[in-house]
């Protein structure tokens, strides 16, 4: 999960009501619109912990979910494609454990948890184990609470967007602080793409945010915005150096996605939205030689090795209708 607020452009004492406003509207939003769960069994049994940590560290449980490793990228794309389960214990309850691994259907029809086939005993175990997990500090942070302005200027920057600002102070006045937040964390889910990773309610429909990166590596060094960067510090105290190549600012894009706001005068809705997702140095240059390599270039045909026809519909993209070939 990148983080979305408090990053370099949105970090100012000004925009802090802004930022609390707007993570407390998502969270509105999302309760407003989350559908009735009702668990297969509302009081489970209680299980052994010890036992269940064994279950877990023997069925397969690590094939998927990380438990002890603190390095993420090192464990590999396998290991890290469940939820990691550390700490997992401060974010649910024991009964909600409970039912997700005796029957993770049941919660999520679409989900990739396989079913176990646990029995009532074993999933007790687990849960009781998962349950030791837990980082109660991060639970101890105190919240803070939305402020009514910020929520209220916020909101009326969205509805001055279909009416004139009279009509939009006439339609505040009339929603209450509950009904401002609800539509203003709509926005901010709309606003910073939310929907593309995740599958949220109201938003099926909605096409992802970011930039079309399919022949992104042919776009001319000018069409890429340096603003005033020469050189910056990344999210590791790792200095970074700007040279105005295509390469080098995918770089520092995703080292420091909204470094180009350095600077600059802007409105708050006007600001670079890209999250931070805390890539290493190894990390960003992986990914920025293969978006370098989208290219709108395409390997001459007399260059390409003798194949057959199906073959080479398979690397030209074209194909094949009774044994003959047109390029698409």
């Amino acid at each position: 999960m990148p983080k979305v607020w408090y990053n370099s452009n949105s970090n100012a004492p000004a925009d802090h009501p802004r930022n609390e406003a707007e993570i407390n509207a998502v969270v509105a939003y999302l309760f407003a619109n989350s559908e009735t769960y009702t668990p297969a069994v509302a009081s489970p049994p209680r299980g052994n912990a010890q036992a269940g940590e064994q279950i877990v560290r023997s069925i397969g449980c690590l094939g998927c979910h990380i438990i002890d490793e603190n390095d993420r990228a090192a464990v590999g794309p396998r290991r890290t494609f469940g939820q990691p389960l550390k700490s997992v214990g401060s974010k649910t309850t024991y009964a909600w454990l409970y039912n997700w691994v005796r029957d993770p259907r049941h919660y999520n029809p679409g989900t990739y948890m396989p079913d176990l086939r646990l029995t009532d005993q074993e999933a007790a175990d687990i849960a009781s184990w998962l349950m030791t997990l837990q980082k109660p500090t991060f639970m101890q942070r105190p919240l803070p609470a939305a402020d009514a302005k910020a929520v209220g200027d916020l909101t009326k920057s969205y509805l001055v967007n279909t009416m004139t600002d009279r009509e939009a102070d006439a339609k505040l006045r009339t929603m209450p602080v509950r009904e401002q937040l609800v539509f203003l964390g709509e926005r901010s889910i709309e606003k910073y793409g939310c929907y593309s990773c995740h599958s949220i309610k109201g938003f099926e429909t909605m096409k992802p945010i970011g930039t079309e990166l399919t022949t992104e590596g042919s776009k001319n060094p000018h069409l890429f915005d340096f603003g005033f960067v020469h050189e910056h510090e990344a999210w590791d105290g790792k200095k970074e150096v700007v040279h105005h190549t295509v390469p080098s600012w995918i770089y520092n894009k995703l080292r420091s996605p909204r470094v180009w706001d350095e600077g600059r005068e802007k409105r708050y809705h006007e600001k670079l939205k890209m999250p931070n997702y805390y890539l290493s140095p190894k990390e960003a240059e992986a990914i920025t030689s293969v978006i370098v390599g989208l290219t709108k270039d395409r390997v001459s045909e007399k260059y390409l090795a003798a194949m057959s026809p199906a073959d080479r519909c398979s690397r030209l993209s074209c194909r094949v209708d009774e044994g003959s070939a047109w390029l698409t």
